[in-house]
């Protein structure tokens, strides 16, 4: 059965030196320095060696590997809100009380239309109607022009009797017209037929049969085949002439 190696912890940090990552190891060599500079400065006089001495405590922290899972950094400063942060919390059923209150202007709406009355409206909105109806004549007090043509028109127009429909006068003429000449071609159909029926029926000549038999044309060929039948005649005598010399 193979074995397969599977990475993990893909999201830890390349260790540069031993455990130490660059980060760390960045952190190492301020430390180092820092302790240079303490003990350059405790040959010089022991109190200016404890000066740098908490920079070195503090790099030196961050440059250990003491939490796998996330930097040091992150973990000194979660301890340092647990240590002064306070532990215990009050419950308060009524929530925060709110500062600040917002409150919403109020809109102004501006008044669009004129003071008028009601009827003083209907009464515009007429005459804009009759200006309209009229084509702008009522505004000079002048009866539209168009107004009496339109009228006789409309006049004419309902005076005027409908030819397709069966009730008025000209539909009525119209109909006996039509049966007038209806019934006088059925009268010519008869009178027609019954003067046919009186007269005798005509006899239709019968045609005469002649015993003379038409005559043949001659054969345009007949000359051919008479000398077509003296063919085999002909080629006899030629071979009879033809064997009497070897005879002789």
């Amino acid at each position: 059965m193979a074995v397969y190696k599977v990475p993990q912890d893909v999201e830890a940090e390349d260790k540069l030196l031993g455990p130490f990552s660059f980060r760390q190891f960045v952190y190492l060599i301020i430390a180092g320095v820092a302790g240079i500079v303490a003990w350059l400065a405790w040959n010089l006089s022991p109190a200016l060696g404890l000066i740098p001495l908490p920079v070195i405590v503090f790099f030196v922290v961050l440059a250990l590997p003491l939490r796998k899972d996330q930097p040091m950094e992150i973990y000194l400063i979660a301890v340092v809100q647990f240590i002064l942060k306070p532990k215990r919390r009050l419950w308060a059923p009524d929530g925060t009380m709110s500062i600040v209150q917002i409150t919403a202007p109020k809109i102004v709406e501006a008044t669009r239309s004129k003071n008028i009355s009601e009827n003083e409206a209907i009464n515009r909105l007429s005459y804009l109607a009759q200006i309209m109806d009229t084509r702008g004549w009522a505004a000079r007090g002048v009866q539209d022009m168009g107004t009496a043509v339109n009228n006789t028109v409309a006049l004419e127009a309902e005076g005027t009797e409908d030819v397709l429909d069966r009730g008025t006068t000209v539909a009525k003429s119209f109909d006996s017209l039509i049966e007038k000449k209806d019934a006088t071609r059925r009268q010519d159909a008869i009178a027609t037929m019954k003067r046919q029926a009186k007269e005798p029926p005509k006899q239709e000549p019968v045609p005469k049969i002649s015993n003379v038999m038409p005559s043949i044309p001659d054969n345009p060929y007949s000359q051919f085949t008479s000398q077509l039948a003296r063919l085999p005649w002909l080629l006899y005598f030629y071979y009879r002439l033809s064997r009497q010399p070897e005879q002789a």
